[in-house]
């Protein structure tokens, strides 16, 4: 047992600086290689090493790396090797470093800090735990900094840690951040990659890998980032947080709370989320929020859920994103399967910004189950792309045997801003079974162009069984200032008790039948009417160059009438013929 502790001063030449502490027994053991050291060096490549195993056969065991320590390793490549290894029955705890702090220096310092803790009984009141840092915090300082702090936890219910409401600042430089939590259990457990504190890479293009794994049984539990704050700082910086849950209900989370920043850059932020087994749930990102600052920005979130009792994912759960200036690109895409039916939503009570620039955002969701999936891509959120040319991209998609839904965007708003805007929804529904089943593209909802020459299509479409589609249903859609072309579909009606409005500007509408209202505003306006059918619709001129359409469907084994009120049109047209007045264009129809 050769421990570190109290004042060490170094050279400017190369120094190393080891503690090293081994414990074995059978009663309660605790060790720490580096205590209440204080290390001051004043340059040259420097070596700081700590590894404390403690392993105890009946019972506690309790091992730090580095405790209540400050450790300064002054200018020069230097390197930091910690390990703790905790083995016990009775509790098992396990801190790679905790209460301390390491600083690098200038230069392209290494940090490699591991906390691991392992439980020896099938079952405990008290669950090992295991820390990578604990309330400690890890400077890099100038240079090219590789820092990885990582937390390994196995027995029954086992919590890890990557950071414990800890501190990383890689500083200047192009610096790697990896952190890595895992939990091997056969119940429950959590595991977290950064719980609370903060990482900040500092100035530099930084790369950043945060990832936690739980391979436990029974609800185990996974979260990337937990109330914590990741800032990238300038430069082209890339963040990627990964959480996977095991097996039997296991839920994961990639960023809970909490904040990511990219700052000003060229930034790619990923976030991936799956949680696999019976009932098992994925989220993205749950009530964080994520901005990407100045420049070109690249965020995408995965979710994924997949269980023998049906899964559950969302992609963005009441969070926000930001892109801020600059052209950036927002991928959301969740997905959940099982037998027993599956729920899959892009995004939940979420709000997405991409701010000036030409933006481009697409969000899908995918929900399959056997006993009925469900796929909502946006619900009660909002999207406002800002100025620019944007392109919005929403999907929904649900196959099922029992009561499959789909619906693209359902109780939100979607607005386009300033631009050209190209604004896609669509709903897709599929049932093998005699249950019914529904697709809405725009549902309760508004899609609002903006000001410029934009485009809008929204489709609602039963590919299979006992399933309607509708294009638009109870919702409005708003061409906004500009030349717009809006077109809306549905394999049942394209309307349902909807209002599409052209506003200013020379406007095109391909909206199909169904009820509702279609108002061209001012300018000169064009809707398309090949949708009519002489034998079951009736058409007549109304004031103002309108028209009115009435006719029936077949909605499910049912036959329902509906009612469309069409104002302020400039001209019609059926096949390659277009009509100037609404008498013309309804003379000719009803006659046809």
């Amino acid at each position: 047992m050769s421990q570190l502790t109290g004042n060490q001063a170094g050279t400017p030449r190369a120094d190393s600086f080891s503690g090293t502490v081994e414990l074995s027994g059978a009663t309660d053991l605790a060790g720490a290689a580096i205590v209440n050291a204080s290390v001051a060096t004043f340059g040259g490549n420097d070596t700081i090493k700590g590894t404390t195993t403690v392993v105890s056969s009946e019972g506690s065991a309790e091992a730090d790396g580095i405790k209540s320590s400050s450790l300064d390793a002054g200018s020069g490549n230097d390197v930091f090797t910690v390990k703790a290894s905790a083995t016990g029955t009775k509790p098992v705890l396990a801190y790679g470093a905790r209460w301390a702090s390491l600083r690098g220096g200038s230069g392209d310092d290494k940090f490699s800090i591991l906390g691991a803790a392992y439980s020896t009984v099938s079952s405990s009141a008290i669950p090992p735990k295991s820390y990578g840092l604990y309330q400690a915090s890890v400077f890099g300082g100038n240079g090219k900094d590789t820092i990885e702090i990582t937390s390994v936890t196995s027995g029954w219910q086992p919590e890890s840690y990557g950071t414990y409401e800890a501190a990383i600042f890689g500083e200047d430089g192009n610096d790697t951040i990896t952190v890595k939590s895992t939990g091997n259990g056969s119940v429950i457990g959590q595991v977290y990659g950064v719980y609370g504190g903060l990482v900040s890479g500092g100035n530099g293009n930084d790369t950043f890998a945060i990832e936690s794994i739980n391979t436990g049984l029974y609800s185990a539990s996974s979260v990337g980032v937990s109330e914590a704050f990741i800032e990238g700082g300038r430069g082209n910086d890339t963040i990627s947080i990964v959480a996977k849950a095991g097996a039997y209900g296991g839920s994961s989370v990639g960023l809970r709370g909490g904040t990511i920043s990219g700052g000003s850059g060229n930034d790619v932020i990923d976030i991936a989320a799956s949680g696999g087994g019976k009932g098992a749930s994925g989220t993205g990102v749950d009530g964080g929020s994520i901005y990407g600052g100045s420049g070109n920005d690249q965020v995408t979130i995965s979710a994924v859920g997949s269980g023998g009792y049906g899964g559950s994912s969302t992609g963005l759960s009441q969070g926000t994103i930001d892109t801020g200036e600059g052209n950036d690109s927002i991928t959301i895409s969740s997905s959940a399967y099982g037998t027993k039916g599956a729920g899959s939503t892009g995004v939940y009570g979420g709000s997405i910004y991409g701010g000036s620039g030409n933006d481009q955002v697409t969000i899908s969701a995918i929900g399959s189950g056997g006993d009925g999936g469900g796929g909502t891509g946006l619900f009660q959120g909002t999207i406002d792309t800002g100025e620019g040319n944007d392109s919005i991209t929403i999907s929904s998609s649900a196959y099922g045997a029992i009561g499959v839904g789909s619906t693209g965007v359902y109780q939100s708003a979607v607005r386009g801003g300033d631009g050209k805007d190209v604004i896609n929804i669509t709903a897709i529904a599929g049932s093998d079974g005699s249950s019914p089943g529904s697709a809405f593209g725009l549902r309760q909802s508004q899609v609002d162009g903006g000001q410029g020459n934009d485009l809008i299509t929204i489709s609602g479409q039963a590919k299979s069984g006992r399933v309607t589609g509708y294009g638009a249903s109870q919702s409005t859609v708003h061409g906004g200032d500009g030349n717009d072309v809006i077109s809306i579909s549905g394999t049942t009606a394209a309307l349902d008790d909807a209002l599409i409005y052209g506003g200013n500007g020379n406007d095109v509408f391909k909206t199909g039948r169904g009820s509702g209202t279609v108002d061209g505003g001012a300018g000169k306006d064009l809707i398309f009417l090949d949708f009519f059918d002489a034998a079951t619709m009736t058409i007549a001129a109304q004031s103002g160059n309108g028209l009115q359409i009435t006719g029936t469907a077949q909605v499910m084994d049912k036959t329902v009438g509906w009612s469309q009120t069409i104002l302020n049109m400039e001209q019609f047209q059926v096949g390659s013929t277009i009509f100037t007045t609404a008498v013309e264009a309804a003379t000719f129809l009803q006659s046809a």
